[in-house]
């Protein structure tokens, strides 16, 4: 019986799914694909950049129909590529990304960040052409190819990151030379996790016939400032109530669970306001997700994954870049009026805060302009 462990499909230390599932052969498999091109993505960081950097994978497979991608990346993020079918592995960076990486050889290797836990491992991995960043000896961070330079040096002005018009996607694609044509970002819900959706709206009477409005008033643990205060969701949602049938979902991770909890229960008796809890895992959360219509949230993951399940946003931005937002025509970007955006700062002594000049009835127009379409 003839092996032919250069198909992509081969995983080495266990039969193929198409053996397992047909019982078919490699002497006489239909999906026999030998490997001619390996791709190494690198991409750590937050959940969010992770997988609005998914953007490139569509490309990718343009560019090299018949390649495997691996991605490295950390533990958070692995159950983003569920279902992607693009990525024909997932490395985790704190259990078997290192050796893999080194013992391995890749045709392309992309690392697309200046940090320096990226940048040496890009180093370290063995490849005939890399693209971004690298770290040398001295651990002074390079690019490998010029396309990268404005990258870097956004991140390391703050007035070249303010004057910036590119979205992080544009610039990603020409670090990772691919046109800037067909990039969506990467999120399939499987089978199971659409049914949960079905459940949850089942149970909550969410019937179809009504829009339904999703609100995340969070923003993660390290950018607090990027979350719009409670009195701008609590004024948002008297709006709604009084000038709308829509129903609203509020949306939020641990750190917004009294913000979110006194919201339920302050409009609990209009009957069309509802908790989807902030303990519910990643996957959970995205099925939870893609029952809204229209989102409204800061600069989180939750707009990222509201665009890639095809729904409308309304971003709200403040501290960080609205301009390196790709909004795939699907939503308005509102911005506070102060002279200081853009500032990247974790904390905030200036009142009232950027988030905080951002009002209810500027962020009701425009969920109302882009319901009316």
């Amino acid at each position: 019986m003839k092996l032919k462990s250069d198909c992509r499909h081969f995983p080495g230390d266990r039969p193929c799914k198409f053996h397992k599932e047909k019982g078919t052969s490699c002497s006489d498999c239909l999906h026999y694909a030998p490997i001619d091109h390996k791709i190494l993505i690198i991409k750590l960081g937050a959940m969010g950049d992770v997988l609005r950097t998914t953007a490139i994978l569509s490309p990718l497979k343009k560019k090299f129909p018949n390649s495997t991608v691996t991605w490295v990346t950390l533990t958070p993020s692995l159950d983003l590529f569920l279902g992607n079918p693009f990525v024909n592995e997932v490395l985790d960076y704190c259990y078997d990304a290192l050796p893999r990486i080194m013992a391995e050889e890749y045709d392309l290797i992309i690392n697309p960040d200046a940090d320096k836990l990226s940048a040496s491992l890009t180093v370290l991995a063995r490849g005939r052409k890399k693209l971004g960043f690298g770290m040398d000896q001295q651990g002074v961070i390079f690019y490998f190819n010029q396309e990268a330079e404005i990258w870097l040096k956004m991140g390391a002005f703050d007035d070249l990151k303010k004057a910036n018009q590119l979205t992080y996607q544009e610039i990603l694609l020409n670090i990772c030379q691919l046109p800037r044509e067909d990039y969506p970002i990467v999120l399939k819900l499987l089978p199971e996790e659409l049914e949960l959706g079905k459940r949850f709206a089942s149970e909550h009477l969410l019937l179809g016939e009504e829009k339904v409005l999703g609100l995340y008033t969070g923003a993660g643990g390290r950018w607090e400032m990027k979350s719009w205060p409670e009195e701008g969701f609590r004024g948002l949602i008297k709006k709604i109530l009084k000038e709308t049938d829509l129903k609203i979902l509020l949306y939020g991770g641990p750190d917004v669970q009294d913000k979110n909890a006194h919201l339920h229960a302050e409009f609990f008796d209009s009957g069309r306001v509802i908790n989807t809890g902030t303990g519910n895992s990643l996957r959970s959360f995205f099925s939870l997700l893609a029952l809204s219509d229209l989102i409204v949230t800061g600069d989180t993951m939750a707009l990222h994954a509201g665009l890639a399940l095809g729904k409308k946003v309304v971003g709200l931005f403040g501290p960080t870049s609205a301009a390196e937002i790709e909004m795939y025509s699907q939503g308005i970007k509102l911005t506070g009026r102060v002279d200081c955006l853009c500032c990247y700062r974790a904390s905030c002594t200036r009142k009232p805060t950027c988030m905080d000049t951002i009002t209810p009835k500027m962020v009701f127009n425009a969920i109302r302009d882009l319901l009316s379409e």
